[in-house]
């Protein structure tokens, strides 16, 4: 199974596999190199869990300014 998700500054689509990423987790977009942040439909990753499929470990914390 693959996630469907839309860059939401140049609309080009990415198919996302297993393991899927954990919300907050940042990809980059193949078409235009911009990030984009994951997110998920509230309790959308538990029901996935469920099911079976796996999420990458959680993102590391981002260093403190």
């Amino acid at each position: 199974m693959a996630l469907k998700i839309t860059c939401p500054h140049c609309r080009s689509p990415r198919r996302l596999g297993e393991p899927f990423p954990v919300p907050g987790t940042e990809v980059q977009c193949d078409a235009c190199g911009r990030a984009l942040a994951i997110s998920y439909p509230p309790g959308m990753v538990e029901r996935l869990q469920a099911k079976g499929l796996r999420f990458t470990d959680s993102p590391s914390p981002s260093p403190a300014a």
